[in-house]
This record gives structure tokens, C-alpha cells and sequence, in this order.
């Protein structure tokens, strides 16, 4: 595993306009289809039971499931339980530590696969510049954050970002976090303040050695829990390649502009085609052997990844637009 090059927004899209990726240059009947609304906390450190909602269900019915691995086994067995509440009703939680066993020692923790959208929903595309180019004012509704259509009425282009295309599955914390078992930050106070630093300490390194051997169970899929650089820098591009549309729609292409009737134009019918080589790109860097930052499923694959080595190399990226 290899750590290259930061990754920069400008690498999928062109500089020219070009039939081969104008989503303009492939004809759609009309038709519409609402971007579906995404659960609220989609990246919490839960998750829906069995198959991880809709996304997880999407990909299971074309046949693209979990690794095989379902358990990891590391030099770190559980230590002290902890009970203490919460918040003014006084909520009753509960806090599992862990302490390091001797060398050659190890202790088996369940391992289980969260679906990752590649493009979130929630934190990249809603809100988009791109959003107004996927369907009239009615179909991206839940997607627009007061942004107006730029399509014609009755049209979209039919685009599922619970769509299997848009969706990896990646290892995750939630066989530990559902049974209270994976310590996040305000569980590692309590750690700290009613045991000790040390066991903090100790604790958080178990945290750390569960995600190593994760990944290697995987066969070196990033670990998934909060992403929030990743989700940006999916913005970041979603927002290059809506402003190569405004380029296109503007008089690059004669298609797009040739279709303007009142202020709207056709729905560029080639974009879901041009998103799905997006999510592709991303998914080469959560699940293949170069990784690039700030592409991270969250924070401890990144401290993960500092220690990997790193290389000036950007791998193989295809223009989406």
C-alpha cells in the first residue's frame, strides 16, 4: 500500500470541451425521477441493521458483496466497563476499555462492512453547482438548497446515488460501536478521567491496531467511519465538473446550447454515465493499492496511512467531463 500525490480537483475534468465525455451528446426520452432523499446520518457511528439500508441492499442485488473476512485478531483484549450518563435526562451509556496483552497473545473481535457512498449524498452532492443540471425544480428537490433548475420542466437524468455504481463496501467499526464496544471521544473522556491517562492511552491504540488489521483483512479497503476531507474534496470536484457544464451550456456545445428554450435546457442524459466514472475513480482509491489524500474513509485510516510509504504518483484518473 502506497500513499501518493494530494489529489486535486482540476485531474477529472477536461480543459476542452470534448464529445467523448459532453453528457449532452446522448438523447434521453422524457422522463423524470426525484433524487431520493439519504438517511440523516449516514456516516454515524451506527448503522442500519443487517444490510446497511438502501445502498447496502442495492449492492447485494448486484452481486457485489462484503469481503469474506469477518473477524480480526490483535494484541489488545478488553479491560474495564464502564457505566455513566449523559445530557440533562441523565442517559445511561456505557464505555468498554482495553489494555495490551503480552507479545504473541491475541484476543478475536467481530469485523463487519459498512456500504460507503462514493459520492455522499448528504455532505458532497446536495447542495451542489451540479445539482441544477440533473432534472427540473420537482426532481432534485431534496438535493437543491434553494438553488433553481436549469433543466426543463418534466425532465431528469435519472440519477441514483444509492445506485450500486455509487457504492463500496468498505471495513468498519459498527460490529464493536453497536454493542458499545468502539469508545468514541466523549466515552474516551470518561476513560480517561475515571480510570487513567494510560488506559486512554491504551485504549485508543486498540482502536488504532483494529483498524491496521482491518485493512489487511480487507485486502487493503480503507477503514470507514466520518469522513468529512473526503466529502469536501468530492464537492471540490462535483464543482469542477458543474462548472464545465455552464462552459458547455453556454457555447462550448451546440447541443446544449441549441436546446434553450426559456432559460432551460435539455437534461445532459450522458451525466449519470459521467458520475459513475467519477464514483469508479474514487473507489480505486479506497479499495486499491495507492491511496491518495484527503480521499480518506475517515481519520484513523489517515493516521493509518502516515505510516505507509509515500510516492509522487497520481495513478490512472479518467476525465469525467
Amino acid at each position: 500500500m502506497d500513499v501518493g500525490e494530494a489529489v486535486q480537483a482540476s485531474e477529472f475534468v477536461n480543459d476542452t470541451h470534448s464529445e467523448s465525455t459532453c453528457p449532452w451528446h446522448q438523447k434521453g426520452e422524457k422522463n423524470k425521477k426525484k433524487l431520493e432523499a439519504m438517511h440523516p446520518n449516514e456516516d454515524s457511528e451506527e448503522m442500519p441493521p443487517n444490510d446497511g439500508g438502501t445502498l447496502g441492499r442495492n449492492l447485494i442485488a448486484a452481486e457485489d458483496t462484503p469481503p469474506k473476512a469477518e473477524t480480526v485478531s490483535i494484541n489488545y483484549a478488553p479491560g474495564q466497563e464502564l457505566k455513566y450518563e449523559v445530557g440533562r435526562k441523565k442517559v445511561s451509556k456505557v464505555v468498554q476499555s482495553y489494555k495490551e496483552m503480552k507479545k504473541g497473545e491475541s484476543y478475536e473481535y467481530a469485523l463487519q462492512y459498512a456500504p460507503h457512498h462514493l459520492i455522499p449524498g448528504n455532505e458532497s452532492l446536495k447542495g451542489s453547482p451540479i445539482v441544477p443540471f440533473m432534472g427540473d425544480d420537482d426532481s432534485i428537490a431534496e438535493y437543491a438548497e434553494g438553488q433553481g433548475s436549469f433543466i426543463k420542466e418534466g425532465f431528469s437524468i435519472l440519477y441514483d446515488v444509492n445506485g450500486a455504481e455509487n457504492g463500496v463496501w468498505l471495513p468498519s467499526p459498527y460490529a464493536l460501536s453497536m454493542k458499545n464496544d468502539w469508545p468514541a471521544k466523549p466515552a474516551m473522556k470518561v476513560i480517561k478521567r475515571r480510570l487513567n491517562e494510560d488506559v486512554a492511552d491504551e485504549t485508543e491504540d486498540f482502536k488504532l491496531a483494529y483498524v491496521a488489521d482491518s485493512i489487511r483483512a480487507s485486502g487493503g479497503r480503507q477503514f470507514h467511519m466520518r469522513h468529512k476531507d473526503y466529502s469536501e474534496k468530492v464537492g471540490e470536484i462535483l464543482k469542477a465538473m458543474a462548472d464545465r457544464l455552464v462552459l458547455m451550456a453556454t457555447g462550448q456545445c451546440p447541443i446544449a446550447t441549441n436546446s434553450k428554450q426559456d432559460e432551460k435546457f435539455d437534461p445532459p442524459m450522458g451525466l449519470v454515465g459521467r458520475l459513475h466514472v467519477l464514483s469508479e475513480n474514487l473507489r480505486t482509491y479506497l479499495v486499491g493499492p495507492l491511496w491518495r489524500p484527503p480521499l480518506y474513509a475517515d481519520s484513523m485510516t489517515e493516521q493509518y496511512a502516515a505510516d505507509l510509504t509515500v510516492v509522487k504518483s497520481k495513478g490512472m484518473v479518467r476525465r469525467v467531463v
